[in-house]
Formats: C-alpha cells, sequence, structure tokens
C-alpha cells in the first residue's frame, strides 16, 4: 500500500503519513495508522520494533474533549493492545508537534530484539497517573540493540525536563535544558550498561525547540556539554507538554564489549 519501507538483512525502515479526514477522531486515526504499520512490521522479516518517531500537527491543541497529544497516545496504544505487545517491549519513540499536515510516522525494525532501558530518575512513560490522560504514552526511554559491524546501539527517546511524571522548570528554557542533560545523562550510561566510560557523549542528538528563536541560548551550552565529535540537529517542533520548551533525543554507538547486555537486560559480569 501506501508504506513506504527499505530493508536489509538485519534492519527494516519504514514510514507510513496518514491525512486527518475532515471531521475525523484523531484516536481512531491514529489507531488504524498503527495497527497497519505494526500488522506490516509482523510480517516481516524485521519483526522487533526499536525506534519510532511520529510527527503531528496541532499536537497541543483540544478537540473532543482531549489534548491531540493524548488522543494520539490514546490511538497508539489501543493498537499496541490490539497487536498484544506488552509494556515491557515498548520501542523507544519520539511524538513531536510539526507544521506539516497530517500524521508521519517513521520506524526502525530489526530482525532481533532490543532491551529497553528506563531512567531511575523518571517514571515509566507507560506508568504515568491519569491526570496526563486517559491512556499513558507507550514508550520505553531508551532502548538498546545489536548494530552493524560489532556494534551495540543505544537508541534515546524524546527527552525533556521531566523528573519523576512532574514538569520541571516551566518557565526556564535554560534550567529546562540542564535538568534534560542530566535526564540524557542518566540513559547514556545506566548501570545496567555499565563499561561504557562515564561522560562519553552520545554520537547524535536531535534538538527540537518550540521556539527556533533561542537556539543562541541553547546552542553553546549544549555544544560545551556534547564536545566537538557529537553531531547536532536542531529542529523547530512542539513538545507534547504545553510547559516544555525543549525536547532533545539521542543516539549512542559502542563496542560490543563496553555494553554486555544479557538478554533480560542485566549486566553481565565483567
Amino acid at each position: 500500500g501506501d508504506i513506504g519501507y527499505v530493508h536489509n538483512d538485519g534492519f527494516m525502515f519504514a514510514h507510513l503519513l496518514v491525512t486527518e479526514p475532515e471531521g475525523s477522531n484523531l484516536v481512531e486515526v491514529v489507531h488504524q495508522a498503527y495497527r497497519r504499520l505494526l500488522a506490516f512490521v509482523a510480517a516481516s522479516p524485521c519483526p522487533n520494533l526499536l525506534r519510532i518517531w511520529n510527527y503531528l500537527e496541532r499536537v497541543n491543541d483540544w478537540e473532543h474533549g482531549l489534548e491531540r497529544y493524548q488522543a494520539f497516545c490514546m490511538g497508539r496504544s489501543q493498537a499496541f493492545a490490539d497487536a498484544r505487545i506488552p509494556a515491557h517491549c515498548f520501542p523507544a519513540a519520539t511524538a513531536i508537534g510539526s507544521l506539516a499536515p497530517g500524521l508521519s510516522i517513521h520506524l526502525l525494525a530489526g530482525r532481533t530484539p532490543g532491551t529497553p532501558i528506563e531512567n531511575p530518575r523518571q517514571v515509566s512513560a507507560y506508568r504515568y497517573p491519569p491526570p496526563y490522560g486517559p491512556r499513558p504514552p507507550s514508550f520505553a526511554r531508551a532502548l538498546c540493540f545489536a548494530g552493524p559491524h560489532d556494534s551495540r546501539e543505544l537508541a534515546i527517546s524524546g527527552t525533556s525536563s521531566i523528573t519523576g511524571h512532574l514538569t520541571m522548570h516551566p518557565n526556564s528554557l535554560r534550567r529546562q535544558l540542564r535538568e534534560t542533560l542530566r535526564n540524557l545523562e542518566m540513559l547514556s550510561v545506566p548501570e545496567r550498561l555499565a563499561q561504557a566510560r562515564p561522560g562519553d557523549p552520545p554520537l547524535l542528538l536531535k534538538v527540537y525547540l518550540r521556539d527556533p528563536t533561542r537556539i543562541a541560548e541553547v546552542a553553546p551550552v549544549l555544544q560545551a556539554w556534547a564536545g566537538a565529535e557529537t553531531r547536532i540537529m536542531y529542529l523547530q517542533g512542539a513538545i507534547c507538554r504545553k510547559a516544555l520548551a525543549i525536547e532533545i533525543e539521542a543516539h549512542c554507538t559502542r563496542a560490543w564489549a563496553e555494553w554486555p547486555l544479557q538478554p533480560d537486560g542485566q549486566r553481565s559480569d565483567p
């Protein structure tokens, strides 16, 4: 159909862009889009979800008594339930407000499954309490998986200024950035992945700013934190919570021996 994809022996990248017909219910639009994608992935040679990116227009607007991000989470959650994908198998993911119309979903899937990683500083997104919406977000904070050329890859989900489940520093972009970096540090070298050297920066960063004119406040701090080897991309995007001004996702690569994960996600003995 209209699912675009490319794959090799180990991985598949797929994309689906769906429109929202006038008068449609976003919950059902998302539900059907995800059902199609999940069925496509399950029937492919790469049936394991690793990383998903979602871009949705007017993400903070309210319709039918729900914020559109909450409606998105409901539709996605229903599709995961239909596919019998449990919370401990959720992929890493990002959901960002876009200026482009429609819902654009991009995903990376693999022949072998990855290991979800959670952040001890944060409540797992799929365990958020009811005030954040009828269905909590369906994603892992990060996911570690076997990459090409004997590497381990760590895909870190969209990360922001949240501690526990609370939004921190709603009126300060600079303090939100610092809080976000603390969360990225916890995910980049968690204890279960030990052996990686503390302080090693991610290979790639994608930075979403609600107000792109404020990049001058962010770029010097982030470059100093990440170092010269990290590639950084800045994009305009609305964050899922109105009080958040910035969100960052990341990708890390390590040699296999530096992240000796057991199948259950526990660290193997040195």
